[in-house]
């Protein structure tokens, strides 16, 4: 984004001279960039029309409850830059990936704590409003919604070739098989982009929450399936540049933390069978995008290998 840009959109809302100006290398979809070290300018590039309007609504509605970004401005027009851009305030903190390794174990409990009481704040608060501002596939059954979204992911793969046909075979089978265990529901709000270069800290306290465009009317273990990813494969949702302080050891016993200060959220008679569920749509999500990337076939073999 050139500097001429950026300073046609400061001179709109009145917040002065562009001084200095810094392209962010967290982040893999979107051009996110640092103005004056004081506000945060979000280019969206993602597949989802509505990905703006959901965070702006998020910055709005959650400012009581969270810790999230002073909305200054979406603009979906395209006429002063490329893609539609949110400009908000820049909130202090670092993103929690990048001082993990130098916590304690009560440090990092004291944080998950805090994660945990603001997702409940977010699961709690009506989402009835949202449904009413942005398309969801959300009928009223958790159950149809993922299971009709796994079969149209699953459908893509096989009539693009990208996916063996017997692992496609097996995939129905396991949703036949199983699909029961996704009638029970708890409805809410769900923030499934919850990694944690998506969480600021100062001080061991949370400072920040971000990225909201991912929000969705689910059913609330559903943000277990991230968690869960972040434990195994630590790296996953990492910068470059923190990567090299990952250690699996440290990212272990993240479920176990969310269990203690979150219990509701393994509260599900199939909880497990609920995980591979979700961890079919994510990698079938991801083969959509990645053909190529044959790590994905494994990890899909993997998740059935323990059907």
């Amino acid at each position: 984004m050139k500097q001429s840009q950026l300073q046609h959109i400061l001179d709109i809302y009145a917040l002065g001279e562009v001084e200095s100006v810094v392209k962010n290398k967290v982040g893999f979809i979107n051009d996110v960039y640092t103005i004056n070290n004081s506000y945060i300018l979000k280019g969206y590039t993602s597949e989802d029309p509505f990905a703006l309007e959901k965070e702006a609504y998020c910055y709005v509605a959650f400012k009581e409850h969270l810790p999230v970004p002073e909305l200054i401005a979406a603009d979906s027009s395209k006429r002063m830059y490329s893609h539609k851009f949110l400009l908000a305030s820049k909130l202090s903190g670092q993103n929690l990936y990048s001082v993990w390794h130098l916590l304690n174990n009560q440090e990092r409990r004291a944080i998950i704590k805090q994660l945990c009481s603001f997702l409940k704040k977010i699961n709690q608060l009506p989402y009835y409003e949202f449904m009413e501002k942005f398309p969801s596939p959300y009928d009223g059954s958790w159950a149809n919604q993922l299971v009709s979204k796994i079969e149209v992911l699953l459908s893509f793969c096989q009539k693009k070739g990208i996916i063996p046909e017997t692992l496609a075979k097996n995939i129905q089978a396991f949703i036949t098989c199983n699909k029961e265990s996704l009638n029970e529901q708890k409805i809410g709000l769900v923030h499934r982009d919850i990694h944690f270069d998506n969480i600021l800290v100062e001080n061991i306290q949370i400072t920040g929450m971000i990225d909201f465009e991912k929000i969705i009317v689910g059913s609330l273990d559903f943000v277990l399936s991230m968690v869960r990813r972040m434990s195994l494969f630590p790296t996953k949702y990492m910068s470059e540049a923190d990567e090299p302080h990952a250690k699996k050891e440290d990212y272990e016993n993240l479920l176990q933390r969310f269990e203690e200060y979150y219990p509701e959220l393994f509260d599900f008679k199939d909880l497990a069978i609920r995980l591979m569920f979700y961890d079919l749509e994510y990698d079938l999500r991801l083969l959509k995008h990645h053909p190529q990337e044959q790590g994905i076939i494994l990890n899909l073999q993997h998740t059935l290998g323990a059907f």
